[in-house]
């Protein structure tokens, strides 16, 4: 009896927090093109509004805040309209092809909600496949991590940390600037442990 009635419970409890994500999920768009009116009202355009930092902040704060760690998308088309969706913790995708998605693509902007801003196999898979219809790319890390992709550089993504280009693991000697360029060909190098 008490199985029974545990095994029903939960099962309303994920039936709930199911629901309450498609909810959330749905919530996310507006908040996030809402963000984006404002910007370019603001900013009397939306070529700038692509890589404006409030803009930034709003889908990864539906990616963190809104929605518990999970993915999202945005694909702002050749008209400016904005193309929203959010997958899971490690991947996001479209589940069905954008109706009206006009090429080329301006800008593919997508989060890592654990933190890292870096492009993943399947990220690069995405610029190779989309990099001739696609201007630029950024992957959002949290904060002011961020990495940048252009077409003029298919092979790069440019990580960067508080608006600097940010060094993982190289130190230029008597430079202030970190920097940090994942290319394509050798994916993420992680920083060794520093002893102390």
């Amino acid at each position: 009896m008490l199985n029974e009635i545990t095994k029903r419970i939960k099962k309303e409890i994920e039936d709930k927090k199911k629901a309450d994500l498609v909810w959330l999920r749905d919530k996310i768009i507006p908040y996030i093109e809402s963000v984006w009116e404002q910007i370019v009202i603001e900013d009397n355009g939306a070529e700038d509004a692509i890589h404006s930092l409030k803009f930034h902040e709003a889908i990864w704060t539906a990616s963190t805040s809104f929605l518990p760690g999970l993915e999202v998308q945005v694909v702002v088309d050749d008209n400016f309209n904005l193309f929203i969706s959010s997958g899971s913790p490690g991947f996001v995708g479209f589940p069905k092809e954008p109706k009206g998605l006009k090429l080329p693509i301006r800008c593919w902007i997508h989060t890592h909600p654990f933190g890292r801003a870096y492009f993943s196999g399947i990220d690069w898979n995405t610029v190779s496949i989309w990099g001739n219809d696609m201007d630029c790319a950024y992957v959002l890390g949290g904060g002011m991590h961020y990495g940048f992709w252009e077409k003029k550089n298919p092979n790069e993504l440019t990580i960067y940390q508080n608006d600097l280009p940010h060094l993982y693991n190289d130190f230029i000697e008597g430079s202030q600037q970190e920097f940090r360029i994942q290319t394509k060909s050798e994916g993420l190098k992680l920083p060794e442990p520093k002893g102390e």
